[in-house]
């Protein structure tokens, strides 16, 4: 249900604002359907990529040559930060769905070189490298333009279509202000004390999915049936989000599409998971 709601134009020193026309805010209630945000992230050779592969029409802007041997449409010449927000910002979507972009660890890697190649440091010298800008500050530029990379994308979810996000995966140290820091799985994207490219993507995110091989260590040996799996809720080993699932952990192998019907069939909301 969708009602309008008129304001008046705004008062400046009790009179009011010349040339504001009153703008027009619409009130709503219940689950609105929308586009998603998904972040996948995992081990090499895992699956992400034919995993991402099954989501509804998809386009993979393939930055790593990852999906020559997946029946996807795909865009295999973005080689530059340039050429990856040029695409996203022109009108090559007819028909897309979702657009999936593998990985968003190379994008990192085309952003730190766009801004090697055109900014200068404040006495107007060229970088080697982003930290030849003096302490921190290559990464405050690293911030401000991953965040336009995400406004693009942004762009797309408010025309309807799916984002896709693949990561490869580290192990990040996690400070924990009730006790010892821990170690855990996290997507392979910058974070560091000042300034994180992280953080600002798992907010992005409507759903972060860890994949792994179950894996069971006992007596400094490692087991498991080799197993596949996919994470949705946070725990102390892994990063994890979702605004959709039922947060159960779920298998997968090759072909299955479950994951995507599960998304397909429940809205986006803003509860988290018991």
């Amino acid at each position: 249900m969708t009602t309008s709601l008129r304001t008046p134009p705004p008062r400046v020193n009790g009179a009011a604002a010349a040339h504001k026309p009153a703008k027009t805010f619409n009130r709503t209630r219940g689950v609105q359907a929308s586009a998603i945000g998904i972040l996948v992230y995992g081990t090499g050779g895992i699956g992400k990529s034919s995993l991402s592969a099954m989501a509804p029409d998809p386009l993979v802007l393939d930055l790593e040559r990852s999906t020559d041997r997946l029946d996807v449409e795909r865009i295999d010449n973005i080689e530059t930060w340039g050429d990856l927000r040029s695409f996203l910002q022109g009108d090559n979507f007819a028909g897309v769905g979702s657009i999936v972009i593998d990985s968003a660890t190379a994008a990192e890697d085309f952003c730190r070189q766009h801004i090697i190649e055109n900014v200068k440091t404040e006495k107007g010298a060229t970088v080697t490298s982003i930290e030849g800008y003096g302490w921190g500050k290559g990464y405050v530029h690293l911030f401000e333009e991953w965040r336009k990379l995400l406004a693009d994308l942004d762009a797309h979810r408010r025309r309807g279509r799916n984002v896709v996000l693949i990561c490869h995966e580290q192990i990040g140290k996690v400070p924990n202000p009730s006790g010892d820091d821990y170690i855990r799985y996290q997507p392979r994207l910058y974070t560091g004390n000042q300034v994180s490219l992280l953080h600002p993507t798992k907010e992005w995110a409507d759903e972060v999915l860890f994949i792994s091989y179950d894996v069971a260590a006992a007596d400094g040996k490692a087991k498991g049936s080799g197993t596949r799996t996919i994470y949705s809720v946070e725990t102390a080993t892994h990063m994890a989000k979702t605004r959709s699932l039922d947060g159960t952990p779920m298998e997968f192998q090759k072909g299955d599409d479950s994951l995507w019907r599960l998304l397909k069939s429940q809205p986006v909301t803003d509860e988290i998971p018991g």
